[in-house]
C-alpha cells in the first residue's frame, strides 16, 4: 500500500512542476540551450571527463542541449527534481520511516528548483547532488556492518572524480550519521577529514585538479557567491540536517 502511495505522491508532485516550468519559464530552456556548448566528440568528451567532477559536467550538458525541443526543457527538469526529491526519501525511510519524511523530501526539491530557474546556475550542481544523494543511499543499507567504512573510503575519492567536491558532503553526511549512531568503530569516521584533505591535495599536486579552488570549491558550477550559499545552505546540506533529526 505504501508504494502505491509513494508513486501517486510523486506522480502529483511531478505534474505540478512540469506544469509550472512549462507555463512560466519556457522561453527560459530556449535561453538556457543557447549558452552552453555540447560537443558529440571523443576530444570533447576527454576533455570534459578528465577533470574533478567531469562526468557530472559532460551529463549536465548533454541533458542541456535538448533544451531547445518543445517540453523536453521542463521534462528533464522535472525528472532531475523529482529523483532529488525521492533519493531523499528512501535516505530518510532508512533511517527512520517517519511519516514526516513525506514534506521533508521536497524541500531540497523546491530549494534547488529555484536555483534551476537562475540562469547563472549549472544543473551540473544538481547531477552531482544526486551521485551524493545515491551513494549515501547505498552507505545507509550497510551502516550497520563493522566493516562499513572500507566502501566509504573507497566512494568518497570516486565521488570526487565523478561529481567533483561534493564528496565533501557526502562524507560530512557519513560523519554525523556515525557520531550520532555510535554504531561499532564509529570513531574511524574521524579520519574523512584529512583523507578529504589528502583527496584534494593529492588531485591538485599531481595535476587533476588545476588548482585549490576547483579542488575543494563549489564555485564552478555557480557563477555567484549567492547562489554558492544559497546551493550550500538549502540544497546541499539537507542530507547532514536531515540526520540529527532521525537518529
Amino acid at each position: 500500500m505504501n508504494k502505491y502511495k509513494d508513486i501517486f505522491y510523486w506522480i502529483i508532485i511531478g505534474c505540478l512542476l512540469f506544469v509550472y516550468l512549462q507555463q512560466t519559464h519556457s522561453f527560459y530552456f530556449y535561453y538556457i540551450e543557447q549558452i552552453q556548448l555540447f560537443s558529440f566528440s571523443r576530444t570533447y568528451a576527454i576533455d570534459t571527463i578528465s577533470q574533478p567532477g567531469g562526468l557530472s559536467l559532460y551529463i549536465s550538458r548533454f541533458l542541456v542541449q535538448f533544451y531547445y525541443l518543445p517540453y523536453w526543457g521542463a521534462i528533464i527538469t522535472t525528472l532531475l527534481l523529482l529523483l532529488t526529491g525521492i533519493l531523499t526519501k528512501k535516505i530518510l525511510d532508512t533511517i527512520s520511516g517517519s511519516v514526516f519524511t513525506y514534506f521533508l523530501s521536497v524541500l531540497p526539491l523546491f530549494s534547488i528548483g529555484i536555483l534551476h530557474l537562475n540562469a547563472d546556475y549549472s544543473i551540473q550542481g544538481t547531477v552531482s547532488y544526486l551521485f551524493v544523494l545515491l551513494l549515501l543511499l547505498a552507505y545507509t543499507c550497510i551502516k550497520s556492518l563493522p566493516w562499513r567504512f572500507i566502501p566509504v573510503f573507497l566512494i568518497t575519492p570516486f565521488l570526487y572524480i565523478i561529481a567533483g567536491p561534493v564528496c565533501y558532503l557526502f562524507a560530512l553526511s557519513v560523519f554525523l550519521l556515525e557520531v550520532l549512531l555510535r554504531k561499532e568503530n564509529w570513531y574511524f569516521s574521524f579520519f574523512l577529514f584529512p583523507f578529504l584533505f589528502l583527496i584534494g591535495w593529492l588531485s591538485v599536486r599531481t595535476g587533476f585538479a588545476g588548482d585549490y579552488t576547483v579542488a575543494f570549491c563549489l564555485m564552478r558550477m555557480l557563477t555567484h557567491w549567492y547562489l554558492y550559499r544559497r546551493f550550500i545552505m538549502h540544497g546541499m546540506l539537507y542530507p547532514a540536517v536531515y540526520l540529527p533529526v532521525f537518529t
